[in-house]
């Protein structure tokens, strides 16, 4: 079992930047940086670039892949976190490795919300939140004419401009009254709705996608969507934007979790030696006078 001062869970915008911080104070402790993925941080606002106009993933790193040697961060790519042990101070991989730890953060961001949809998990139907998801909707758009993005926030106007940039067709099916309607106040989410159709897509408000069908009983390919109204809007592809869920398994049971871990003014979780940060945790909002998930990149990589 390999022992480190620090081991940081999650390598995008809030664990690249507590590891840059780290060694901005210490220079020389052993540090481990674990990331699920395939890739070294990246810029995730920037994967919409890889469908409008086929950028790679070395434009999209945050540092050069030389940083972490450099630096001294024991960089693993597609290796996850299993389990702590807050007593022992321990971690076990997916390796089935151990590793030791003095101080832990969990930067383990978060996950897209997927509902429970009639045919969710048909050909066709993807999320927008990582680089592979970008590469898969790629790989689909010779094939598509029309596509529905269901959720009206930044994923899902994020998604809708990539596609409307390569001329598919798009209806954006948004459940609240108006477009980004926890991040504007009326008049600017009418100037946003204003720009989306100017720019060639579709907005359908107040309304819910309650299937996504196949052309045929048998057919595993998406041809179309059924809003509550009974509505149906001809489709080849579906992008699932409404929202996103912290990752916080890997505390439960161990630090006090509401919606996300719970910290305090310093990141520090109920549990000492364990801090948390980004979109996992829950802090106070002071704009709102209480505390909430604030899963936005300024927060994930403020000091």
């Amino acid at each position: 079992m390999k022992s480190y001062r620090y081991i940081i869970i999650g390598c995008s915008a809030g664990g690249l930047s507590a590891a840059r911080e780290i060694r901005r104070r210490d220079a020389s402790s052993p540090l481990l940086l674990l990331s699920e993925e395939r890739y070294p941080a990246y810029s995730r606002p920037l994967i919409a670039k890889h469908i409008a106009d086929g950028r790679t993933i070395e434009s999209m790193l945050l540092v050069p892949e030389e940083f972490y040697e450099n630096h001294g961060i024991d960089l693993r790519l597609n290796t996850s976190a299993v389990r702590i042990d807050a007593g022992a101070r321990t971690l076990s991989l997916n390796d089935g490795t151990l590793a030791h730890w003095d101080q832990l953060l969990l930067a383990t961001g978060s996950t897209p919300i997927v509902p429970p949809l009639e045919g969710v998990n048909r050909k066709g139907v993807h999320t927008f939140t990582t680089y592979d998801d970008a590469q898969m909707i790629a790989r689909g758009l010779p094939a598509v004419r029309h596509a529905v993005v269901i959720g009206g926030g930044f994923i899902g106007l994020s998604a809708a401009d990539a596609l409307r940039k390569c001329d598919i067709g798009v209806t954006i099916v948004e459940m609240q009254s108006r477009l980004l309607s926890t991040m504007l106040d009326a008049q600017g989410s009418s100037l946003v709705e204003d720009a989306v159709r100017t720019a060639g897509a579709e907005v359908v408000t107040g309304r819910r996608v309650v299937s996504i069908n196949g052309s045929h009983p048998g057919s595993r390919a998406v041809s179309s969507v059924t809003l509550d109204d009974r509505t149906r809007i001809q489709c080849e592809m579906v992008i699932v934007a409404v929202g996103v869920a912290p990752r916080t398994e890997l505390a439960e049971g161990i630090a006090s979790i509401r919606r996300g871990i719970l910290v305090d003014e310093a990141m520090r979780t109920s549990v000492p030696g364990i801090c948390a940060c980004g979109d996992v945790c829950e802090t106070h909002d002071f704009a709102r006078d209480q505390d909430a998930v604030l899963a936005i990149w300024p927060n994930a990589v403020s000091g």
